[in-house]
């Protein structure tokens, strides 16, 4: 998941100052909840092919 915070590392050092821990932790709710968003697609398509 931390792999991922380095996709938006442009949007985060926009600002021009050091990034704080916040912005770290931000992204990886965010790409955490895209995760959780997906697999309950998937999980809503499975129960949805089940007899």
């Amino acid at each position: 998941m931390l792999g991922d915070c380095y996709r938006y590392s442009a949007a985060v050092n926009a600002k021009g100052e050091p990034f704080p821990a916040e912005a770290l932790l931000m992204t990886a709710i965010f790409s955490q909840q895209k995760m959780i968003g997906r697999l309950a697609e998937h999980i809503k398509k499975i129960e949805g092919k089940k007899p």
